[in-house]
């Protein structure tokens, strides 16, 4: 099974709009027509980061550039860290270091879960147009060189260990500077990366081992200076061309400005075409103002908007959406009462409001009977009133909230699950301790997931007994008997605080084929302002459209101009443990036709400039 989510976008290839300047009194000769007549909306272009990991290299979050900052907290490369009103801000300390991971591979000796390289490949030969949104403040050239970006790839967690490659010489930030000092501002970069000089001995972007690399690296600058970046999108290629009229071929440049903001980012630079031809698939959705300037004089403006594909998310199937142990024992972990946790030890801890917050003491400041090794070892025992079948409960789910400035793995942010079962021995109240490799996380508030059936996730790295079975694997230690939750190994220095929302332990969705099962989709817009969809199943995420849901009936609720299936929208029938989402709409799936088997449900999705199509995460099992 392949524990992701496949995105597609299908997008007309040259989409262009034009806009005509007419005439304006009181402008020179030359620049005669300095107002658009009419403006335009253009769909977005297909970028990885929206439609692969659903989540848009925005900087809207902290998230988008978090994994692995300052190699996960072992060097000072940055400083002065700020996420804040969609802009990622920095200062490079002397080690002239300016490095951020958009995609992070996953660490070496622990599991790989999020939104790593591990399941969301970049496949080179779709995704290959880089642009970055960013103001750098560099200085005059250095060694002899300009200031520049450099762009690197990985093949895997190994990163400059294994197969990758980079940019050499990269983004010349200021060319028109040429050797003298550089006006900073902010500018639209571009790069071919199938085109980029890479030196000898480097992997060239077009030649990633089976066609994908699993991380992806900026360095913002190679100065001790400051840089913002607005946005980085990875684009597949395909022009969404805005055509600008005039009525002159003088020499301008051509800006725009996000909307809200007083941000010009050059986007062309002293361009004598008429028409002027601006390519928008470098830019995030959103409404920008345009302007064509003459040096520093507005000779024309104008208003553009960049439409925001669909983006859909399955909240059934998903890792959450099946039976949950604690649950179906009478109480979930949601530490909403004491008893979801039989004991916690070796940290202090408190349950507020739903959330158990915990304190740990870095390893040093800990009695010797907290200390695992060289680590601090906080455990949780969680409530298990009931033995659980591993081969059917499948995805470990949580729900974290982690202090701190960075992300620090190799100092002990990474949690444990840890399961009890009957040893070898057969006898009563014997038991084999089975714990898992280290599940990485990152600061702030994240939900994480582990597919236990998966044939690495679900190796323990651990096991604890006189009597455990060799080369053990969860699907064969049913039944479990017990669990636990290590949230930490402390040993950063300072005290480290946590917050627990929530943790679940699912089966698969599952239905008896003939009956009906409920498909929940939420949408980042109203199902309003969509104009068709599609629903499929498949068991080759390859192919998504392999089978078409049949119809069951007419949506009365949706006005939509085009549905290639009509559905039956369902009404409250959320399990009462999962809250609805946002824009969530319910569509009920007519199992008969289908055979026996896992699939993945499909969604293609369109509004009136964007179609895209999304998979479900998790399977369902028809029976």
């Amino acid at each position: 099974m392949q524990r992701k989510i496949i995105r597609f976008l299908i997008l007309i290839v040259i989409v262009s709009i034009v806009l005509t300047i007419g005439s304006q009194e009181g402008i020179p000769p030359f620049i005669q027509g300095a107002r658009a007549q009419s403006d335009g909306k253009l769909p977005e272009g297909e970028d990885f980061s929206t439609r692969r990991l659903g989540d848009a290299w925005d900087m809207a979050e902290y998230t988008d550039i978090s994994q692995y900052i300052n190699q996960s907290g072992q060097a000072n490369l940055l400083e002065n860290i700020s996420v804040a009103g969609g802009v990622f801000s920095a200062r490079v300390t002397a080690l002239k270091q300016a490095t951020f991971h958009l995609l992070f591979p996953g660490y070496l000796n622990a599991l790989l879960i999020g939104k790593v390289g591990r399941f969301y490949p970049i496949d080179v030969n779709t995704y290959k147009c880089l642009y970055v949104a960013a103001k750098v403040d560099s200085g005059p050239p250095q060694n002899g060189s300009p200031d520049q970006m450099v762009v690197y790839w990985f093949a895997d967690e190994y990163l400059n260990l294994g197969t990758w490659g980079q940019t050499l010489p990269g983004i010349v930030l200021y060319p028109e500077a040429t050797n003298g000092i550089p006006t900073p501002r902010w500018k639209l970069y571009n790069l071919r990366l199938d085109q980029a000089r890479v030196p000898a001995g480097f992997t060239r972007w077009e030649n990633a081992p089976g066609g994908k690399w699993r991380g992806l690296r900026i360095d913002a600058t190679l100065q001790q200076t400051s840089f913002q970046i607005d946005w980085v999108r990875l684009t597949d290629c395909n022009a969404v061309n805005l055509t600008i009229q005039r009525n002159s071929t003088t020499p301008v440049s051509v800006s725009i400005q996000p909307d809200g903001t007083n941000r010009e980012i050059l986007v062309i630079a002293n361009t004598t075409d008429n028409p002027i031809i601006m390519d928008t698939q470098g830019l995030q959705p959103g409404k920008y103002i345009y302007l064509l300037k003459s040096g520093n004089q507005v000779v024309a403006r104008g208003n553009i908007e960049i439409n925001q594909a669909p983006i859909a998310t399955f909240n059934r199937p998903s890792f959450t959406s099946g039976v949950d142990y604690a649950t179906q024992s009478g109480n979930p972990w949601d530490m909403g009462d004491a008893a979801d946790v039989v004991s916690a030890q070796c940290m202090n801890t408190s349950m507020t409001n739903g959330l158990f917050a915990m304190d740990t003491l870095s390893v040093e400041s800990q009695p010797a009977s907290c200390v695992g090794g060289v680590v601090a070892d906080p455990v949780i025992f969680l409530n298990s009133p009931q033995s659980a079948d591993t081969t059917q409960f499948r995805y470990l789910t949580i729900r974290l909230n982690t202090a701190g400035p960075w992300q620090n793995v190799p100092h002990g942010m990474i949690n444990r699950w840890v399961w009890y079962m009957q040893d070898d021995s057969g006898q009563a109240g014997t038991r084999c301790v089975l714990v898992s490799y280290g599940i990485p996380y990152d600061v702030g508030w994240q939900i994480y997931t582990v597919d236990l059936h998966d044939p690495i996730d679900g190796i323990p790295q651990q096991a604890v007994g006189d009597q455990c079975p060799n080369d053990i694997h969860w699907l064969a230690t049913a039944p479990a008997l017990r669990f636990r939750f290590d949230p930490n190994e402390n040993i950063i220095g300072q005290t480290l605080h946590q917050e627990l929302d929530w943790i679940r332990l699912t089966k698969m969705d599952e239905v008896t084929r003939g009956t009906p099962f409920p498909i929940r989709i939420s949408l980042n817009m109203p199902w309003s302002e969509i104009t068709s969809i599609g629903l499929y199943y498949t068991d080759d995420l390859v192919n998504p459209y392999q089978h078409l849901i049949e119809q069951i009936l007419e949506i009365g609720s949706l006005s939509l101009q085009r549905i290639e299936k009509s559905y039956l929208p369902v009404i409250l029938l959320h399990p009462a443990e999962v809250a609805p989402s946002p824009n969530e709409m319910s569509f009920m799936w007519d199992t008969n036709p289908v055979l026996p088997g896992e699939y993945h449900v499909c969604l293609k999705v369109s509004d009136d400039k964007n179609t895209a199509t999304y998979c479900s995460a998790a399977p369902v099992r028809v029976k």
